[in-house]
């Protein structure tokens, strides 16, 4: 039986096309500096390295708007993240541990309704510590709080805030 039709010359071919998944078979996939990989049925996410040591995620969709419910950005999902546990980014110089983190922590799923949002963590690591900790947060009801009672300061004594705007200020000097 004879085969005809079929480009083997796959350089010049301009619409090759997979019949399955893809693998790699324990390689990696290369791209030179400031190409990229395009997702969606209209190419709307770009994910992409500029040559600059930043990796680049473009998005072209701009009807999405930051008050819908699915907003165009970068989603981070954790499927095995259960009860309470934390999914974020993780910031990280020279390859080392991370130091900084930004978390998503949704509330406990046996106390919280469906549909109850996220708090959002940020963690740091003093010099010396092993493991980052909490240090503030931003709540689902939009109050920004300290991670522990009487602990943390804003500002400190030679960098200060200039203005602080509110309705009704609350101070107190106990403990000093």
């Amino acid at each position: 039986s004879n085969l005809t039709g079929i480009n083997t010359d796959l350089v010049s071919d301009t619409s090759p096309q997979l019949g399955g998944d893809l693998d790699t078979n324990s390689f990696e996939i290369s791209l030179d500096d400031n190409h990229g990989v395009k997702f969606g049925d209209n190419a709307d996410c770009t994910l992409k390295h500029d040559g600059y040591s930043n990796l680049q995620i473009a998005f072209s969709d701009a009807s999405t708007s930051v008050s819908a419910q699915v907003p165009a950005g970068v989603r981070i999902i954790n499927n095995s993240n259960t009860n309470g546990g934390l999914t974020g980014l993780y910031f990280a110089s020279g390859g080392g541990q991370a130091n900084v983190g930004i978390f998503a922590k949704q509330k406990d799923t046996a106390t919280s309704s469906a549909g109850e949002g996220c708090d959002m963590w940020f963690y740091t690591k003093q010099n010396g510590e092993s493991i980052m900790e909490e240090r503030a947060r931003f709540t689902n009801y939009g109050h920004f709080i300290p991670a522990a009672n009487s602990t943390y300061d804003l500002g400190d004594s030679s960098i200060r805030w200039r203005n602080i705007y509110t309705n009704d200020l609350h101070l107190s000097n106990k403990g000093h």
